[in-house]
């Protein structure tokens, strides 16, 4: 009855595991699933979850001021069957950190309980949803099959409707207007009030002694149930406006992308831009900025440093203005800008609502050009990074990961998925933002590309916000820092994980010329590879579930082809499967594919050349940028390249990339294995 009604007791669930390295409380509130059949049912449901999503914000807010038990707070939910709801909090914190994390979750529901909401909380709360609703709207005419799919598979089991997305949309959005505080308030209550709390503490099983267990979770909802909360005090600044749109000099010199139509504009200070208006989703726009550099760059000493930097001045707020802040300021905006630091490069990703174009800009120029790391925010991505660095076999991935690095990179921590507990120790938080000033602050070397469902507006803001970017004129490029891949065959075996699951990695790689023709042969090997190891490893050895199986084009530093295979499969079995692997990969080196294999692959590769997303234009459009030397007509013969790829071609490339006496093979068992 848990799991389908009221809960009339609190009930607590401790779990010590083995293998997960995180720590958390979930609190769950357990009730059945409304009817979806009455307005009122569903006004009903929009204001509970008005009322999480107020809580949500608070407890976030809290973190980023720092002074809180644990590190992040977000909305949970553990609804076992259709028939149930059970929204909830949970918060992540350091296991000596729980007991206090559930005392605080408690406390704020108990303050929403006895001291309501804010009429500015739910203002924020209901401006987010509305523009969520609007979105929706927006983009309804590009609705994807996948979603279309989910909607009926929820019609199918319970009943869900579909209704017309007009119709939803004026549905939503009238509730939203009519909405009230003492609806929410009163909504929270009742529901919250009508059940008993399940409380969830976990962590790792090293820290078990730190998890608080069923009377002591008991002993603090009991506490804080009896004391006065007391109200809630807001002390987060308010932003009026992130910026001032900044003035520019010059227009750009035009141009365009050779052999194309494509306009290409090179602002004052060197920024290329490309513009490309698209109809694949309404009302969204994606924005690609990218510079060649990288952490390439960096000293190998600074390696966390540069690794971290980006998530670190993410979660540091902007320009002066706290993290806090600057969250309540895009809540009701459709808007993300992530930056990142990659090996040869580094730039954003962006993406929003059409009409929030110029904030994407906007916090693209301020990340360039007034970044600032905070305590808070160092804190934050450190505390979820190190529980795997204490222990990275801990985890099977990060393990086979690590070792892999190890092998290929010889011990370099650049190339390591995670940063050493010694350097996360002596983390220095000012390099951090020195080596982010580095590599944005001289806007050179960038290019833009914009696509989806922009207007003539989006060319003003690229001269207002990015050709003001300060510059130097002179574009950075990449350090190749890679060292030369031992020769033979490098079989290593690393142990984790508790359970009975086992798996292999092996790597490949071949130094190369990368035209346009191999780069077909290389998306087709690929496939058939997938193929090929499905059926031999899968179906015929009923070993494992599917192989994952990459060819990929490694453009910098250095142009090679990497072949790398995954899979998973029963300890026992892992000769047997590595044997099946060498067998198939030598067989394709001899014989090639057979027709019907190729047949196959060039169809699939001829449908996803039919699929464009805008993320994926601004990948192929940045690579061109950034590359003069390469033709954009292999953009246009490719399909014809995909038909006119022989067995022999897909042999020949196997021959050169599968050396059976060179390569990397890591094989993962058990800790108890």
């Amino acid at each position: 009855d848990l799991f389908t009604e009221p809960a009339v007791e609190p009930e607590y669930f401790v779990l010590a595991d083995p293998e997960y390295r995180q720590a958390f409380i979930e609190l769950n509130y357990p009730l059945p699933a409304l009817a979806e059949d009455t307005i009122g049912s569903l006004r009903r449901e929009m204001a509970y979850g008005l009322a999480w999503d107020i809580l949500v914000t608070r407890l976030e807010e809290d973190a980023l001021g720092g002074e809180t038990p644990f590190s992040a707070a977000s909305f949970a939910a553990n609804p076992l069957v259709r028939t149930q709801r059970s929204p909830g909090l949970a918060g992540l914190a350091e296991p000596s950190q729980l007991a206090a994390t559930a005392e605080a979750l408690l406390t704020e529901i108990e303050r929403a309980l006895v001291y309501g909401f804010e009429p500015g909380e739910l203002e924020r709360a209901i401006a987010e949803t509305r523009s969520a609703v609007e979105l929706d709207l927006q983009r309804s005419p590009t609705t994807q099959d996948f979603e279309y799919a989910d909607a009926y598979v929820q019609n199918f089991l319970g009943g869900t409707a579909i209704p017309d997305a007009a119709e939803w949309s004026e549905l939503r959005t009238r509730l939203l207007d009519e909405m009230t505080l003492e609806q929410v308030t009163g909504t929270f209550r009742a529901e919250v009030q009508s059940t008993e709390p399940f409380v969830i503490a976990v962590g790792p099983e090293d820290a078990a002694a730190d998890i608080p267990g069923e009377d002591e979770l008991a002993a603090i909802l009991d506490r804080v149930r009896r004391r006065d909360p007391g109200p809630r005090v807001d002390t987060v600044e308010e932003i009026e406006v992130l910026m001032e749109a900044p003035e520019f000099s010059e227009f750009p010199e035009l141009g365009t992308l050779p052999a194309t139509q494509l306009e290409v504009a090179t602002l004052a200070n060197g920024v290329r831009v490309m513009l490309l208006p698209t109809e694949i989703v309404e009302n969204i726009v994606v924005v690609g900025a990218t510079s060649f550099g990288g952490w390439s760059l960096v000293p190998e000493a600074d390696a966390a440093e540069a690794q971290l930097a980006p998530a670190i001045v993410a979660r540091s707020g902007v320009a002066g203005y706290t993290q806090a802040s600057l969250d309540r300021y895009l809540s009701d905006r459709i808007a993300f800008v992530s930056p990142y630091i990659f090996e040869t490069a580094e730039g954003f990703f962006a993406q929003g609502s059409s009409d929030e174009l110029e904030t994407l800009f906007q916090l693209m120029h301020l990340y360039m050009t007034e970044p600032q790391v905070t305590g808070v925010g160092t804190r934050q991505v450190i505390s979820e990074i190190l529980p795997t660095a204490e222990d990275p076999t801990s985890d099977p991935g990060t393990a086979v990961a690590l070792e892999l690095a190890d092998a290929r990179f010889g011990g370099d921590p650049r190339f390591f998925p995670v940063p050493s507990v010694e350097d996360l120790e002596t983390f220095d938080a000012d390099r951090a933002l020195e080596i982010f000033e580095e590599r944005f602050s001289d806007a050179s070397g960038f290019v833009v590309v914009v696509a989806g469902d922009i207007d003539e507006d989006a060319a003003l803001l690229t001269l207002e916000y990015l050709g003001s970017l300060p510059s130097t004129g002179t574009a950075e490029t990449y350090a190749d820092i890679r060292t030369e891949r031992p020769a033979g065959i490098e079989d290593r075996t690393v142990r984790s994980g508790a359970g009975v699951r086992g798996e292999l990695a092996m790597l490949w790689d071949l130094a190369a010329d990368l035209d346009g023709e191999t780069r077909v042969h290389i998306d087709l090997l690929q496939l058939v590879l997938r193929q090929r190891l499905t059926e031999r490893i899968r179906e015929e050895l009923s070993a494992t579930y599917s192989p994952f199986v990459r060819v990929t084009a490694v453009d910098d530093p250095t142009p090679s082809i990497e072949l790398s295979i995954t899979i998973s499969a029963d300890p026992e079995d892992l000769d047997t499967v590595i044997d099946a692997v060498l067998e198939d990969l030598a067989d394709l080196r001899d014989n090639g594919p057979t027709a019907e294999q190729l047949a196959i692959a060039q169809e699939q590769r001829t449908r996803e050349l039919e699929l464009f997303s805008n993320e994926l234009l601004i990948d192929i459009l940045t690579f061109y940028l950034l590359r003069p030397e390469e033709d954009p007509n292999d953009i246009f013969v490719e399909g014809a390249r995909v038909e006119q790829t022989t067995g022999g071609d897909l042999r020949d490339l196997a021959r050169r990339l599968v050396d059976p006496d060179d390569y990397i093979l890591i094989r993962l068992v058990p800790e108890a294995g």
